[in-house]
């Protein structure tokens, strides 16, 4: 960050200097074109005047001429070839233009008798413009390298304390306090930030606190009740004398019992801050972990008309057992539960885990929010935690949830175990 921002205010400070550069070298050429031009109207002029003064003392006095110097004497009576039109055609005043493929300042005036023009070869003073602008070009290019240079020099001095402040509060522990940073004026508004890194910690260190209270109170206080509860249906299972609807209630609760127990177990640890308290690896089978969750949501289906395919290879995985079990578990729910007829594939390897479903699919509009927490994909349809849930374990271990286009009817969601190389799947066998 901090040289990024370096980087943005040595550009700024460059560009800066080659505009303020190009202003001030446009403006002295055309200062140095204008005040050229009145230095040889000047020139011209008193040569012209000079001239003049002499011709009336003397008709046949010669004009000024040289190599670069030329004049001309247009009578009222002379005659029309006896001088090239186009100075005949040129207004009273200075001008500038090629003639003959050489570049001429023309100096025109208007005595009672005549008209004289007075001719100037511009080739040295084309030299020294050319001069100049290669002069204010270098000067330009050097302002812009400069002012890069001074951008760059103070940028780092500007950013230097906020670069050591950021690196400490990156250090920190939401616990540890952050000592306050030396050298700092109390007017100054990096102090200004540390006051208020130092109030944001201090709130975050009760959060934490408060977090961990709730985490600790609720690790003991929820699983507590439902340890109850699963003895107490394990009591009623044994009881021979429930009639039938009293024992599939008892298997709903037992049920209910399970699901709360995994859903708070997984609620637990994400809960902790580090993702390496979560993990808690071992090899795990996971087409026998698919082959639990399916028989686990059996309930699920039972009434619709809806088969269970699973296609996974015996292959070992190393994770949590138990936190992998919920993602699939959350993913086969929710393809189960919108699945009103038809088939869900659970298809499996070491690299993740694949389910189609031929259920309605998900729309367009909805693909990318299917994953927020309580997103309702339809009316009157579920607004849980699951998908959310199970993408939010999957990121703590390093994996991904990931929702492709089916190509048919249906949903296709896949779990990628190694995302570090490309997952496309396992293929089904029939």
């Amino acid at each position: 960050m901090s040289s990024s921002l370096r980087r943005r205010v040595g550009l700024g400070f460059a560009a800066l200097g080659a505009l303020v550069a190009f202003a001030v070298s446009v403006s002295a050429y055309q200062f140095t074109l204008a005040l050229e031009a009145r230095l040889v109207a000047q020139t011209l002029d008193t040569e012209l005047v000079d001239y003049i003064a002499r011709r009336r003392n003397d008709a046949h006095a010669l004009p000024p001429s040289s190599q670069a110097l030329r004049t001309w004497v247009i009578s009222k009576t002379a005659k029309p070839g006896d001088t090239p039109q186009w100075l005949r055609e040129l207004d009273v005043g200075l001008h500038r233009r090629n003639v003959d493929g050489r570049g001429w300042f023309i100096e025109v005036r208007d005595e009672a008798d005549a008209r004289f023009a007075i001719m100037l070869d511009d080739a040295s003073i084309r030299v020294r413009e050319a001069k100049l602008r290669r002069f204010l070009f270098v000067a330009g290019l050097l302002a812009a390298v400069l002012g890069g240079a001074i951008g760059w020099w103070l940028a780092g001095r500007v950013i230097a304390p906020v670069r050591q402040l950021a690196e400490r509060v990156s250090a920190l522990h939401p616990e540890q306090p952050m000592a306050p940073f030396p050298a700092i004026s109390r007017d100054d508004e990096i102090a200004w930030l540390q006051e208020a890194f130092f109030d944001y910690q201090a709130r975050l260190a009760e959060f934490v606190r408060r977090e961990q209270a709730f985490t600790a109170d609720a690790s003991h206080e929820l699983r507590t009740p439902v340890a109850v509860v699963m003895g107490a249906v394990e009591v009623l299972r044994a009881n021979p004398d429930l009639t039938s609807g009293q024992a599939r209630a008892v298997e709903r609760i037992g049920r209910a019992a399970v699901d709360m127990e995994h859903l708070i177990a997984a609620l637990l640890r994400l809960a902790r801050e580090n993702p390496e308290q979560t993990s808690g690896a071992v090899l795990c089978r996971i087409d026998n972990i698919i082959n639990g969750v399916v028989e686990h949501l059996a309930h699920v289906y039972a009434n619709k008309p809806v088969r269970v395919v699973v296609e996974a290879e015996p292959a070992e995985v190393k994770a949590d057992c138990r936190l992998l079990g919920v993602v699939i578990e959350n993913l086969l729910r929710n393809a189960l539960t919108y699945t009103e007829e038809g088939e869900v594939r659970v298809l499996a390897d070491e690299d993740g885990v694949c389910v189609h479903d031929t259920g309605p699919g998900i729309p367009e509009a909805h693909r990318d929010r299917v994953f927020e927490r309580h997103f309702q994909g339809r009316p009157g349809g579920a607004a849980g935690i699951g998908l959310e849930l199970a993408t939010r374990v999957a990121e703590r271990h390093g994996w991904r949830v990931e929702l492709r286009d089916p190509g048919v009817r249906g949903t296709h969601i896949r779990l990628n175990l190694n995302p570090v190389s490309e997952f496309n799947g396992p293929q089904s066998k029939s």
